[in-house]
């Protein structure tokens, strides 16, 4: 293996390892600040979307360490393997990016029907509301299959969010 390529492709992969580390610390950091462990939260660990980040730094930590690994010493199997998981990766964003350009309104339905379901739940979940207000005002909603001129509109709609809002004129008058 040439000497430039192998020691480029293990800090490459070092860096990545390091991100991978990052984002798994944060998504822990994330579940025991929340005390998701709680005995009374640990059946809705499953719901939790800090397990997202956690899977998400996991698999990016092995991975990397793998090519990390397999770079340094010159090891054939984990070069291999780490060859066949990106590709793996590549090959399946690539479907999904074909199936979501196919299934555009489908999947627009999905994300309307599930957005206004969250608005329901708006105020009983922390997270739900935090996810919610951050798409709503930092993102200014860029997604254009929510339609979120239509979104800001349905709020009205409502009842428990309108409840809300006529006690909250009628404490202010």
């Amino acid at each position: 293996m040439d000497y430039f390529l192998k020691y480029f492709l293990f800090l490459c992969n070092l860096v990545f390892t390091v991100l991978g580390l990052v984002v798994l610390g944060l998504g822990m950091w994330g579940l025991i600040s929340k005390e998701s462990f709680a005995q009374e939260k640990i059946g809705s660990i499953g719901t939790d979307p800090m397990l997202i980040l956690v899977t998400l730094g996991f698999v990016l930590t092995i991975l990397c360490l793998s090519g990390c690994v397999g770079a340094l010493r010159e090891n054939c199997c984990l070069l291999k393997l780490f060859s066949a998981a990106v590709l793996v990766l590549i090959t399946a964003q690539v479907l999904a990016a074909i199936l979501a350009y196919s299934l555009q309104d489908q999947i627009g339905g999905y994300l309307r029907s599930g957005m206004l379901a969250a608005m329901a739940r708006y105020q009983d979940d922390l997270d739900l509301r935090f996810i919610t207000d951050e798409i709503q005002s930092n993102l200014m909603c860029f997604i254009p299959l929510l339609h979120c001129k239509n979104l800001h509109f349905s709020w009205k709609h409502l009842v428990y969010l309108h409840t809300l809002a006529k006690g909250h004129q009628m404490r202010s008058q």
